[in-house]
């Protein structure tokens, strides 16, 4: 099966890239993607944007090692089999939302994004040429 004929694999293969896209855009530090802010800012997706920094993981690092992984990952493990139903409805709820999303403001927030990156590159381009 090709993946153009998964349907349910469609909308977890555009929050996949536009995660990525969002982690370069951190490291670029540019706007967030207006189809991502539109993903994000819709609350009734259950879809939420977090970066962790290299500098935060390592401050952490050495208070995860110090843990009792396992027994912990465990115990999570079992809380977490309770929550199952409850967090399957709301991504279940999140995809019908991203199906049923209008693919024409879908499109034109892409063109329009498509195009702003276009006149910042620009921009910079013409900076650094000024050099």
């Amino acid at each position: 099966m090709k993946w153009q004929d998964c349907v349910p694999l469609q909308p977890a293969d555009l929050i996949a890239y536009e995660n990525m896209k969002d982690v370069e855009r951190r490291l670029d530090d540019r706007k967030m993607r207006k189809t991502f802010d539109l993903i994000v800012e819709d609350r009734n997706t259950g879809i939420r944007n977090h970066y962790i920094s290299t500098k935060t993981i390592e401050s952490i690092k050495p208070f995860i090692q110090g843990l009792d992984l396992p027994a912990k990952v465990e115990r999570r493990k079992r809380a977490m089999s309770e929550d199952i139903p409850d967090d399957f409805q709301k991504f279940s709820n999140a995809m019908d939302n991203i199906l049923k999303a209008d693919p024409k403001i879908v499109k034109d927030a892409m063109e329009a994004e498509k195009k702003e990156r276009a006149e910042e590159l620009k921009a910079k381009r013409e900076g650094a040429r000024k050099k």
